[in-house]
């Protein structure tokens, strides 16, 4: 078995500073922008089978914040379901991330609130950075939204992790 990578991306252009959780529900309108990723096309198998997530953040080493992912999937009619795969907390680690920006710490500890628990956690806690790899399964779409705790904003660098047997 191999696993091949695709470079890391910042999942939103500036980090957020959301404080509570944004409902989601079924829709008409295709989820876009800021915090969606295209995982796959309906009817396509796309190469890549995990997506893996690392945690930045903003503030001091111990500030926390959570991510919620979503999988967004079409039905026959055209109209978009989401399912809330997992809830992760993270907390902030003294692990400098300031290249990314001022005051930005990556997340040395990250734990499974709500959800899947298949999703695999490296969660060090000793200011060595952490991350978490999921399956996202048939979703057509991936969404991720934050709720601050005590961190002033935080991001998430993703990319595609695909597995050969």
């Amino acid at each position: 078995m191999s696993i091949h990578s695709g470079e890391l991306q910042r999942l939103l252009s500036a980090a957020t500073v959301a404080t509570e959780w944004v409902a989601k529900v079924p829709t008409a309108t295709e989820p876009t922008g800021d915090g969606v990723i295209q995982w796959r096309r309906k009817g396509q198998k796309e190469a890549a089978d995990k997506l893996e997530l690392l945690f930045v953040g903003s503030n001091a080493a111990n500030e926390t914040f959570s991510v919620r992912v979503y999988k967004w999937s079409r039905d026959a009619d055209g109209l978009w379901w989401p399912q809330m795969q997992v809830e992760l907390a993270a907390t902030l680690g003294d692990v400098d991330a300031s290249a990314y920006g001022t005051d930005m710490f990556m997340a040395d500890t990250v734990a499974n609130t709500i959800g899947d628990a298949t999703v695999a956690l490296t969660s060090p806690a000793n200011d060595v950075p952490a991350a978490a790899i999921l399956e996202p399964q048939a979703a057509e779409k991936v969404e991720i939204i934050f709720n601050l705790g005590t961190a002033a904003s935080a991001n998430v660098l993703y990319r595609r992790l695909e597995t050969d047997y």
